[in-house]
């Protein structure tokens, strides 16, 4: 390998990756010094310059996939790290990193009406319109009454022939379970498919408050590339904890109408 190193420089994927994996596991920069001088690695400098561009990449990456007609959702969630200093000066303060991790994850369309999803004003037509909710709205149909009571005696079924006392001396026992287990009544399963996440980068925003939520949002607004009539004129999915959502909800109550397009 040195030898090859030695005759051409240029080439160095296989470095580029030894490195990378070596700096990931925790190997410290006088090993990865010592690497690089025998063309085994990349130099340090190098790896740094490649963890950016990766960065790069994997937020490019996301943004495709933001600014195209193919239903997303938003998820983030922060950590907060306090770096307590043991003697304060006036340049060495105490101090909190927020590091709020987000990732855009794609939504199957398949079946889906994307424009009629992300129609903003069709949504707020919608609001306060649960308090006039009555028990029909959600009364079983004929069909879901039918499919209930097919799940309920597939259940019995399976059950008793489960558990009664000598099922293994019955004729044709595995034949039997399997013709049990085939009454149970199947509802539109959905077929497994790929997740296609997509990392988006990480905010220095403390999204643990009201104010913190609204300015994830305006973060990754600018990190979308899209303007803010774009990112406000169609309906965004954000996914997040309890606290993620009810500071959502908080900050929607509080927000003052007509001020900027991102209220």
């Amino acid at each position: 390998m040195m030898l090859a190193f030695v005759r051409n420089q240029r080439t160095n994927v296989l470095p580029l990756i030894l490195g990378l994996f070596f700096k990931t596991n925790g190997t410290s920069s006088r090993v990865i010094k010592m690497l690089s001088n025998i063309g085994l690695s990349i130099s340090g400098t190098t790896i740094e310059r490649l963890k950016k561009q990766i960065n790069v990449d994997a937020i490019a990456f996301a943004v495709r996939l933001l600014t195209s007609n193919q239903l997303s959702a938003l998820i983030f969630d922060n950590i907060n790290i306090y770096l307590r200093k043991f003697q304060q000066r006036l340049t060495n303060q105490n101090s909190m990193i927020h590091a709020t991790n987000s990732a855009i994850i794609a939504i199957d369309s398949d079946g889906i009406d994307v424009n009629a999803t992300q129609d903003l004003e069709a949504k707020k037509a919608l609001h306060g319109k649960r308090a006039q909710a009555t028990a029909l709205d959600i009364l079983p149909t004929a069909d879901d009454d039918a499919h209930i009571t097919k799940a309920f005696t597939a259940m019995i079924a399976l059950l008793l022939a489960h558990y009664c006392l000598g099922n293994e001396k019955w004729k044709d026992c595995t034949k039997m379970m399997e013709q049990v287990k085939a009454m149970m009544p199947k509802d539109r399963p959905l077929p497994p498919k790929k997740t296609d996440a997509r990392p988006f980068g990480v905010f220095n925003v403390n999204e643990g408050s009201k104010k913190g939520i609204v300015q994830v949002f305006e973060e990754m607004q600018k990190q979308s590339t899209l303007s803010e009539e774009e990112w406000s004129g169609k309906v965004q999915i954000s996914l997040g904890d309890w606290l993620t959502s009810n500071n959502t909800c908080a900050a929607q109550r509080d927000r003052i109408n007509d001020v900027t397009p991102m209220d």
